[in-house]
């Protein structure tokens, strides 16, 4: 019995958090959405959200600048949908601080093979103990050619 209820709340809770935009109440911030399939809940992999992202321009918000990054990001400039990112992330440029937009700008620009992207999606995974993800990024981030920062040895004093 114990069982059916637990399984129920965890229904109602996704079903919940995907009315309000965000899975478990956390995918706005990032975390690995869940689907329902059947009796299970699969959480989607980091190339599945890599391959599932889409971005579209934002024509009611920014400046000038914001918009012509956000168009060359669009048209595959990997440098520029970083800049997007990290306009959303700071709320500069007339656009408003938003950390859905930002992770989407992020992933975009980490699949036009924009190392440093790669690397601030594995902070953000870090950050979130999304271990599977933040190494998954991580791992990118270093075949796309960037070098992360050294780490200091945890042994130290």
């Amino acid at each position: 019995m114990t069982m059916i209820l637990a399984k129920h709340l965890v229904i109602a809770a996704t079903s919940l958090g995907l009315l309000l935009g965000t899975a478990h109440g956390t995918a706005a911030a990032g975390a690995a959405p869940r689907v329902e399939s059947g009796a299970d809940t699969d959480v989607i992999s980091p190339d599945d959200r890599l391959k599932r992202n889409q971005v579209s321009a934002a024509s009611d918000v920014g400046d000038a600048e914001f918009r012509k990054e956000q168009d060359r990001g669009l048209a595959g400039d990997k440098d520029a949908a970083l800049r997007v990112a990290q306009m959303y992330k700071s709320g500069s440029n007339g656009v408003p601080r938003d950390e859905r937009r930002m992770l989407q700008w992020l992933l975009h620009a980490s699949s036009l093979n924009n190392g440093a992207a790669s690397y601030q999606l594995y902070q953000h995974y870090l950050d979130l103990k999304l271990d599977r993800d933040a190494v998954f990024f991580e791992n990118r981030a270093v075949e796309q050619g960037f070098t992360p920062p050294p780490r200091l040895d945890p042994r130290r004093g």
